[in-house]
């Protein structure tokens, strides 16, 4: 890496530590840090342990509907290894900036595994967007659902509005017309930069060849499972049963915490935090941007910002213990080599 590229990472870090600092330093002026603390420490561990064991179930339904991705697009590899690969992205991704490391650690690892990078891509993009789709589908029911039961719809309109408009867009961005329309800027503005003289370099031609092959192939990927409505709607059900084991992760832990939240709200409130973590300006684990969030949302419907706050920190704790089984798998466990059928 060159001394521009170290220099851009150490700036990206610098920002970001100090986005952290800035958010936890306004959370810390609208609440009571000891009391938080004594929130903390009441912790129910048998329920924080049943937390624990949902994120596990979340990562072994996720590495399930993630193969059958995988399979559609004609790559087959063996459950057990997905579940590996699962669980060690846990441990490397939570090392890159926002929720969307440990997708990327994902993708990587298969594509160099199996050889097929192209269709790793495809599998992780698809398989996001179906759960990103479906997280705000279940934000839309659950925020009509809830209608009555907050103060201030204003902040339902907020969530009704970023939901339907995030279902809209997926839908868009994995049909044809998309595509089109991409292939139809692409070429243009290739051959207009060849026109003007900016393409004399063979690379640069090659890499937008390149650019233009690549995206082609994740669209069939995208294109397969929109037009199989056996895998379309199957990935839809485990991404239904995924993210409603998120959902009872965070409920598990509002009640380790000897705190009583609807679970109407848990579900109308809980994806689209997940949905803000995801952003790429978001810190490591959306460190801040989560506990911010919680008290936020949580704060609309009454609940206490100390709690609201202590239910977030745990559910960072849950990550980081998650992180664990991937430790052993990467330090412990001889790497496979080959592709084998599920």
């Amino acid at each position: 890496m060159t001394i521009e590229g170290h220099k851009q990472n150490w700036l990206g870090l610098a920002m970001r530590l100090i986005l952290v600092v800035v958010i936890f330093a306004i959370i810390s002026m609208r609440l009571d840090l000891s009391r938080a603390g004594e929130v903390l420490s009441r912790t129910d561990l048998r329920l924080a342990s049943v937390a624990f064991a949902l994120f596990v179930l979340n990562r072994l339904l996720t590495a399930i509907k993630w193969g059958m991705l995988l399979r559609c697009g004609g790559v087959h590899v063996r459950l057990s290894r997905l579940v590996r690969i699962m669980f060690e992205s846990n441990l490397l991704g939570i090392m890159i900036p926002s929720g969307l490391g440990v997708d990327l650690v994902r993708m990587v690892q298969l594509g160099k595994q199996e050889n097929a990078y192209t269709e790793s891509a495809g599998s992780v993009l698809a398989d996001r967007l179906l759960a990103v789709m479906t997280l705000a589908s279940i934000a839309i029911l659950a925020a009509l659902s809830a209608w009555r039961m907050v103060v201030d719809p204003v902040v339902l309109c907020y969530v009704l509005g970023v939901s339907a408009l995030l279902v809209i867009l997926i839908l868009v961005v994995m049909g044809d017309a998309s595509f089109r329309i991409y292939a139809f800027l692409h070429d243009r503005v290739v051959g207009w930069m060849k026109r003007i003289g900016l393409m004399k370099s063979a690379r640069l031609e090659r890499i937008a060849d390149t650019i233009r092959r690549e995206t082609s192939n994740i669209h069939a990927g995208f294109r397969d499972v929109m037009s199989s409505p056996r895998v379309f709607w199957a990935a839809i059900g485990v991404n239904v049963v995924v993210q409603l084991v998120r959902v009872a992760q965070v409920h598990c832990l509002f009640i380790a915490i000897g705190a009583e939240v609807p679970l109407i709200l848990e579900l109308t409130f809980v994806p689209i935090i997940i949905l803000i973590t995801l952003l790429p300006f978001c810190p490591y684990m959306g460190l801040g941007v989560k506990e911010a969030a919680f008290i936020y949302f949580f704060g609309t419907v009454g609940v206490n910002s100390e709690i609201a706050f202590s239910a977030s920190i745990l559910s960072h704790l849950v990550v980081i213990a998650g992180v664990l089984p991937g430790a052993i798998l990467f330090f412990i466990h001889p790497r496979e080599v080959g592709s084998e059928e599920t």
